[in-house]
């Protein structure tokens, strides 16, 4: 069956000197493995196979186990810089995330379509925003996946509870990167715990200096 449909890339392996296995969080298929040949080439669609790139693909989907093969791709529109570093560093961490805590042909339309508004959302932020929209992510990622944030059970600080709140409400936050680094460590625990308890989030490392 010839399918059309939204994705997010999320990972990719290099196969051959041209080809790599590319692993894309799709709306319909959920998250699933891609061979994609002639990267090599001048006029390759490289640029699409990025982590973190929003895309719409026309794949064929199988009844057996194996890679799919992408028959069209083009890139949905967005508002990114090409130089926008903060933003990509961010990008790494949103798909590292979602590779641990989705599975593999498990379609769920409903938070891809979050994922998807967290990734455009990022796209258009300014560096103000950027400082705080990673906590934010991984709230409605836990929220999404039906996961209920226990402040109790974890011993959770008032004073992360009480910016927790604001932050969740628009308020106006105003907390330094120790503070913020505190804040996103104590919601990723919670997350870790329920959605990827034996692994190990290595993209964490990039918000030492954020």
């Amino acid at each position: 069956m010839l399918v059309k449909t939204k994705g997010i890339v999320i990972k990719r392996i290099p196969y051959t000197d041209h080809s790599a296995v590319v692993h894309i969080y799709t709306e319909f298929s959920g998250l699933a493995a891609f061979l994609v040949q002639g990267l090599g080439k001048a006029k390759s669609k490289n640029a699409y196979y990025q982590s973190g790139t929003a895309v719409e693909l026309v794949y064929t989907v199988k009844q057996s186990p194996g890679l799919l093969r992408i028959k069209e791709i083009s890139a949905l529109k967005t508002s990114i810089l090409p130089d926008a570093m903060d933003i990509q560093q961010v990008k790494f961490f949103y798909t590292e995330l979602i590779s641990l805590c989705v599975h593999e042909h498990f379609p769920d339309a409903i938070f891809f379509q979050l994922v998807l508004d967290e990734f455009n959302r990022l796209n258009s932020a300014n560096k103000s925003q950027l400082k705080y929209l990673p906590i934010k992510f991984v709230l409605n990622v836990c929220r999404g996946l039906g996961y209920e944030l226990d402040w109790q059970q974890f011993h959770t600080p008032s004073w992360i509870i009480i910016a927790l709140d604001e932050l969740e409400n628009q308020q106006e936050i105003n907390l330094n990167q120790e503070q913020r680094r505190l804040v996103l460590s104590e919601v990723l625990n919670q997350l870790k715990f329920f959605a990827f308890p034996d692994k190990k989030l290595k993209s964490i490392e990039i918000f030492e200096n954020f």
